[in-house]
């Protein structure tokens, strides 16, 4: 198992629980560690055997740009449950900063994974 590593990715959402929080897209801060099988890729140095970096920084910018959650943490849990499902990923650790929540500090949520752990977002459970 190896690790990719993408820190400080910036990002923008519609996050909190506060009115305030709520009226604009605030910016984030993005830390990902993700636990990858490179076997494949050794043998053939080809980017469809591993995971591509800018795309996934892409798709990370654009799901928390769509995402309206009121807490931190139902976003890391509903992005780490996107990463898997489109990723071959076999671990993933999450750390979303909040610059803004404190006035005197740096507000951040961290979340690790391994596959066999994740769990359904509760409107899976319901169904």
């Amino acid at each position: 198992m190896y690790t990719v590593i993408i820190n400080d990715l910036q990002v923008e959402a519609v996050i909190g629980h506060y009115e305030h929080e709520r009226q604009k897209a605030q910016p984030l801060r993005v830390d990902l560690e993700l636990g990858v099988d490179f076997s494949a890729v050794f043998g053939s140095d080809n980017l469809a055997h591993t995971v591509d970096y800018a795309d996934m920084s892409e798709q990370v910018t654009l799901f928390c740009k769509a995402s309206q959650f009121c807490l931190l943490e139902t976003l890391v849990g509903a992005l780490m449950r996107h990463l898997f499902a489109r990723y071959p990923i076999e671990s993933v650790q999450i750390t979303v900063y909040k610059p803004h929540a404190l006035t005197n500090g740096l507000a951040a949520i961290r979340c690790y994974r391994h596959r066999s752990q994740l769990v359904p977002a509760q409107s899976d459970q319901q169904k």
